[in-house]
């Protein structure tokens, strides 16, 4: 398992603070002190309650490892999921598709 170590650094291409609290807006990239970066595309908003959403998540670890995931809503984890790497190509960058 490779561990991420993450810091939320901008929310709709807002640079912010260390203390984020408004989670209504949509997250566009971590800043990692383990030189792994995530990205979440294709996510549509506003989601529905019951509905089915799904997303590509990129990573700049390769294929090296799963995906870990949960999907919270109001501060509580509603779902948790492992989504397995997809065949490596020996690409430094590896897309995720999650639903």
């Amino acid at each position: 398992m490779l561990p991420l170590t993450a810091e939320l650094v901008a929310v709709e291409g807002k640079e912010i603070e260390t203390h984020y609290v408004l989670a209504r807006e949509r997250i566009r990239r971590w800043n990692s002190t383990s030189k792994c970066y995530l990205l979440v595309e294709n996510l549509p908003t506003p989601l529905q309650a019951g509905g089915i959403a799904s997303a590509s998540v990129w990573s700049s670890c390769g294929c090296r490892q799963r995906l870990l995931a949960a999907v919270t809503s109001g501060g509580r984890a509603v779902h948790w999921a492992a989504v397995p790497a997809p065949p490596s190509n020996n690409s430094d960058l590896c897309r995720f598709n999650y639903t």
